[in-house]
């Protein structure tokens, strides 16, 4: 041992021997609880943000789900029936993409502009039961009255009293509803009848439409009046309005559908009749859209005559939306396209593809090809 060696001994007289705890401040040591002031709340903070993580995850399929819900393959097991003046001659004028047929070869189509990619099919879901809705249209048109049944097939109900006002709700794959300022409802007027071609006059027309819909709680688009004409007290030109009645057809995403909206208005703009659907659309997640060619094949598939090839010639299509029953959910707007030949001769084929629709055995008004009986 040097002298360094020596000095640090004298300093430190502990140093040379094994360092010893007192058992004493070794049981105070255990017997002390752990510090969790750190450990726990960041052990919370991870739970926490694991926890927000799963539920913006189920937020954010949920949301998509809404705004546009996958579909399963949808089973066609019925067409529904047009409204009356819906149809198909209404298809091309009522902002349908309409597209010549070349005339060789045949079943081939050179359409200008083409038919969209994919299509998104729409659910049609109804406001409640038919009593109900009467009951609901009643109170937003300022109608009083009891809600008494009509009749059975098709089921209906009407709120009002005579001679007043009156409100007719009638079901079906598609319920409509109907008002009437007048019970028994205004006769149709017999003197001059004309379309009107003003547009300040289809302009104000609309807008009442439009504000109807809204006022109604309907969430319907419309589309190009099909139909505008205009009853006169006389019969020159220079005679005051006694009646104004359109149609406007209803779409869904741009595409003419199968329904309709009309209303009549007075000289001083007091409402006379109204109609329209009572069902509130709701969009899928679109899919793969079959073209023109396919839906023609189906034709010439099923027709029994010889004049396909005539239909490929000269036939002109347009793509639209039409209400259909589905297997087990309801009534669906679904895509057809229609076919138009100068002659007037005209077919209405379901549009699939891709294996989403398909026509279940035995479907009402369509055969398995599609093709919608006329």
């Amino acid at each position: 041992m040097d002298e360094l060696d020596r000095r640090l001994a004298a300093a430190d007289p502990a140093g040379a021997h094994p360092y010893r705890v007192p058992a004493g401040v070794v049981a105070r040591v255990v017997a002390t609880e752990r510090p969790t002031r750190v450990v726990r709340p960041f052990a919370w903070r991870v739970a926490a943000a694991a926890a927000a993580s799963v539920a913006l995850s189920i937020g954010a399929v949920t949301a998509l789900g809404q705004l546009a819900p996958a579909v399963a393959t949808l089973e066609v097991s019925a067409a529904v029936p047009s409204p009356v003046g819906a149809g198909p001659a209404a298809f091309t004028s009522a902002n349908a993409i309409a597209g010549p047929v070349t005339a060789a070869p045949a079943h081939r189509l050179a359409p200008e502009p083409p038919p969209p990619a994919s299509i998104a099919p729409v659910r049609l879901t109804g406001l409640g039961g038919l009593s109900r809705a009467a009951r609901r249209l009643a109170r937003a048109l300022g109608v009083a009255g009891p809600a008494t049944p009509l009749g059975v097939a098709p089921a209906s109900w009407r709120v009002g009293r005579a001679p007043g006002a009156s409100v007719v709700v009638t079901g079906g794959p598609v319920a409509q509803w109907s008002y009437s300022s007048s019970s028994p409802a205004i006769a149709p007027a017999t003197q001059a009848t004309g379309p009107v071609r003003a547009r300040s006059e289809r302009a104000r027309l609309r807008a009442r439409a439009e504000g109807l819909l809204a006022r109604l709680g309907l969430h319907l688009t419309l589309g190009r009046a099909s139909d505008v004409a205009a009853t006169m007290d006389g019969a020159t030109a220079h005679d005051v309005y006694r009646e104004l009645t359109a149609t406007f057809v209803v779409t869904q995403g741009g595409w003419p559908t199968d329904q309709r909206v009309e209303l009549s208005l007075g000289a001083r703009g007091r409402l006379l009749y109204a109609a329209g659907p009572d069902v509130t659309p709701r969009a899928a997640a679109p899919y793969a859209l079959e073209p023109p060619n396919a839906a023609l094949r189906a034709i010439g598939a099923t027709t029994a005559h010889a004049g396909t090839a005539h239909v490929a010639r000269q036939a002109r299509w347009a793509l639209s939306l039409r209400a259909f029953v589905v297997r087990g959910r309801g009534t669906w707007w679904l895509p057809i396209y229609t076919f138009t030949t100068r002659a007037g001769a005209r077919w209405q084929v379901l549009a699939t593809a891709s294996g989403e629709v398909r026509v279940a055995p035995h479907a009402t008004g369509l055969d398995g090809k599609g093709v919608v009986a006329p």
